[in-house]
């Protein structure tokens, strides 16, 4: 995971402030996310039927950075949609017993 991070953080130029600012404190998880996230799509890769692996997130720098590796990326508001959907179909579901 260091490596991938160190990966996601070597593209970002050293005056772009928008994805992390520690000056401001602002931003300091945000490369892990994505490091997270290509971790897990790599380890998965090895499945016939692998996971597909989203970022979720309202933040304009995260959602360029996590695209340009190749991630998919849900707003908050369709990841929510996508909870609210799954929720219902369970529902439906258990309601055919």
């Amino acid at each position: 995971m260091l490596q991938l991070l160190v990966e996601v953080m070597a593209t970002v130029p050293d005056t772009d402030t928008r994805l992390v600012n520690l000056y401001a404190n602002l931003g300091n998880a945000d490369p892990l996310v994505i490091a997270c996230a290509l971790e897990g799509q790599e380890h998965d890769s090895q499945y016939l039927l692998a996971p597909e692996w989203f970022v979720v997130t309202g933040d304009e720098a995260v959602r360029d950075k996590a695209e340009e590796f190749g991630l998919k990326v849900l707003s908050n508001s369709q990841f929510a949609a996508l909870i609210d959907g799954a929720g219902s179909e369970q529902l439906g579901s258990r309601g055919s017993m």
